[in-house]
């Protein structure tokens, strides 16, 4: 296809870029390079349906997410030049045309092809021109306008055709795709070959309008005749060549003389040792050149000369040998434009229930997949049309930002979506009301300003409660809870007799002797001095004398409430209550002034079992929620038995409260009770 053995004439120039780095950029493509191509993948055929038309579509949907605007060309007539080579190419793709009877020198059957290519375009609502003739001329047309930035092709007409920059061989599957970039000026830098020149060896080596070219001649002998020329127009050559006469005069004949070999110029390393050279205008020495610099002498001129005149005569024998050279024809093919100034037309929006029924019959795609794979081109277009100022009803609806995503190292954003109309879910999936994509940050904060300004907004509250939950401190929270469970048991409290209380311990293990309360008390005092001053401070801060009183509810629940009760006090409080002896802190809590038989502290009514005891069940909520780390059942047991014995010898105690001001005081609430006591 194209100039034969011209990519590898060309491979000097070649220059790999990033797909990223054409971003912006509109390229025309050549449909049917992208047909055939597809075409040809053993991989695909017989697996997958309509192999072109797949292939056209997730190459166009890659190019696009890129950022690449495409340009199709479509295929026009073939030039009557290309009928033996169009009749060659469908015998190999659908077989011998002696079973017809005629050669197939025309594109019908590819056309249709085309065809499917061109709706499937239509639904995609893509821009696409038709040729007049070759595709590739209409890309070179396009590119030499300036309507496009370049052109995609493996055709190497394209440049005899005059395109200044063509892509080709682009890895869509690599972690870094690119694509091999030729252009104009390089070759004409590098290579030293202009349009004329690339046109004069398509006759030379053989294109598609003529595929034999000059039998005996090859890249090597043509790159050399190219070079040998140093710049003159090859077409023109080829007309002198015509009428060229060979001259019998005998050549002119000139003596080598020795050379340097330091600087390459006339004259041994040692003359110019001594006294210098005369064309490096040195006085001793010389400038030392590499092996490829050509002397100025005459000698040398005239070598050159030889050497040039005889690779030309060597090709002028050859072509003037071969009929129809310099084939004219095939020369005003690539020079002469068929094709017009045209307008492209621009993007239209993609058509979601046409792209469905078109995929769904000629591909054989569900509607489901068909609609997940054309959203990431809705949302794209309609990104677009609102970064240029088209806001319109019929854009999609972005709903909120879940979350940033990286996609290829490039930062995005995980967009929630209004489901747009036709869109068809899977059967296995629930049905929702939003679609979800992702999408690149810069485009969607151009396109949707006030989405992203609310997730910032969000983003930001968040993060500031989120630090000041952080400063509130777990201890003081806990402590707070634990006093509030204490104060609601408390506020369920009420006063009863000492004999109802009595008929309940019945029913208990017999308690400790006073001696034992001796040595308890003993051992309080020198070990365990903040469990004594624990007792005498509560967490519903009232007067040291109320709290004398209200720990009078029974002995049993006393102890045990002044266990749970250190387990909550801070560090200080307990330290600094380690001072105190136990004996005083009895002493202010005034149990030789209350009578233990008239007055008792215990829970609300009485729950149908006689073996448990409420005070009992208050400490036990206290140490279910704090339990002390050096708490076990037998200091409980002493301690709860030492004052019990203490309440033994307390009998002779004034009463503190009369049986007849009892049922005053049990309707009055609990801070009632402990203010009347107090007064």
């Amino acid at each position: 296809m194209g100039v034969t053995n011209l990519w590898q004439i060309l491979e000097p120039v070649r220059q790999p870029v990033s797909l990223s780095s054409l971003k912006g950029k509109t390229l025309a493509v050549d449909l049917s390079l992208w047909v055939c191509e597809a075409q040809t993948v053993k991989q695909m055929i017989g697996v997958v349906t309509k192999p072109h038309l797949r292939n056209l579509f997730f190459r166009f949907s890659f190019l696009t997410s890129m950022g690449i605007k495409l340009v199709f060309v479509m295929e026009g007539e073939a030039p009557k030049l290309k009928a033996n080579t169009m009749s060659k190419r469908n015998e190999m793709r659908y077989g011998s045309s002696k079973k017809c009877g005629f050669a197939r020198t025309g594109r019908s059957h590819f056309k249709s092809v085309l065809k499917e290519c061109l709706e499937l375009l239509e639904c995609l609502g893509v821009p696409w021109v038709q040729a007049a003739g070759e595709a590739e001329a209409m890309c070179a047309y396009l590119n030499a306008k300036g309507h496009v930035d370049g052109c995609i092709t493996n055709d190497g007409d394209v440049f005899l055709y005059g395109a200044q920059t063509v892509y080709r061989n682009f890895a869509m599957n690599a972690k870094e795709p690119y694509l091999d970039c030729y252009t104009m000026s390089s070759i004409k830098e590098k290579l030293g070959c202009d349009r004329e020149s690339l046109i004069g060896l398509a006759v030379l080596l053989g294109c598609d309008y003529l595929p034999k070219g000059v039998p005996g001649v090859g890249k090597e002998q043509a790159l050399k005749l190219i070079e040998a020329l140093r710049g003159q127009n090859l077409l023109q050559r080829f007309e002198q060549w015509k009428e060229f006469q060979y001259d019998d005069n005998p050549t002119v004949v000139v003596k080598r003389v020795i050379h340097c070999s330091e600087c390459h110029h006339p004259g041994s390393y040692k003359e110019h040792e001594r006294s210098g050279c005369k064309l490096c205008e040195s006085t001793r020495y010389c400038k030392p050149n590499d092996s490829k610099y050509c002397c100025p002498c005459e000698w040398h001129q005239l070598e050159q000369v030889k050497q040039a005149n005889a690779v030309e005569d060597n090709i002028r024998k050859k072509a003037n040998s071969c009929e129809g050279f310099p084939f004219s024809e095939v020369i005003q093919e690539f020079l002469v434009n068929k094709n017009k100034l045209i307008k492209i037309m621009d993007c239209k929006r993609p058509n979601l229930l046409s792209f469905q029924v078109f995929a769904s019959e000629k591909m054989e795609w569900a509607k489901n997949y068909a609609c997940k794979k054309l959203l990431a081109l809705l949302t794209l277009y309609d990104m677009n049309q609102r970064k240029s100022g088209y806001i319109s009803s019929k854009q999609l609806q972005a709903i909120r930002i879940v979350k940033t995503r990286v996609k290829n190292g490039i930062p995005c954003f995980e967009i929630e979506w209004q489901k747009p109309e036709h869109y068809i879910d899977a059967e296995d999936e629930p049905v929702e009301l939003f679609v979800i994509t992702v999408e690149e940050a810069s485009l969607f904060q151009a396109a949707y300003p006030d989405v992203v300004a609310l997730y910032q907004m969000e983003k930001s509250e968040a993060l500031a409660k989120k630090q000041r939950n952080r400063k509130n401190k777990p201890k003081e929270k806990e402590l707070s809870n634990v006093c509030d469970e204490v104060t609601d048991l408390l506020s369920q409290m009420n006063f009863k007799s000492t004999s109802e209380i009595l008929t309940v311990q019945d029913h208990t293990p017999d308690t400790k002797t006073a001696p034992e309360f001796e040595i308890h008390q003993s051992n309080t005092e020198s070990k365990e001095p903040a469990i004594a001053a624990a007792s005498c401070v509560t967490c519903l801060q009232m007067p040291v004398s109320a709290v004398g009183l209200s720990l009078t509810a029974s002995p049993c629940s006393h102890s045990q409430g002044t266990l749970a009760d250190s387990s909550v006090l801070p560090a200080q409080f307990t330290k600094s209550s380690e001072r105190s002896s136990s004996s005083s802190v009895i002493a202010d809590l005034q149990l030789s002034s209350i009578d233990w038989e008239g007055t008792s502290f215990s829970a609300s009514p009485a729950q149908g079992c006689d073996s448990c005891d409420p005070a009992s069940d208050l400490t036990a909520c206290i140490k279910r929620s704090h339990p002390l780390p050096h708490e076990t059942g037998k200091n409980s047991s002493e301690y709860s038995g030492a004052l019990q014995s203490d309440t033994d010898h307390s009998d002779s105690a004034d009463d503190l409260v009369s049986d007849g001001g009892m049922a005053e005081l049990q309707k009055l609430s609990l801070s009632e009770r402990i203010f009347r006591k107090t007064s």
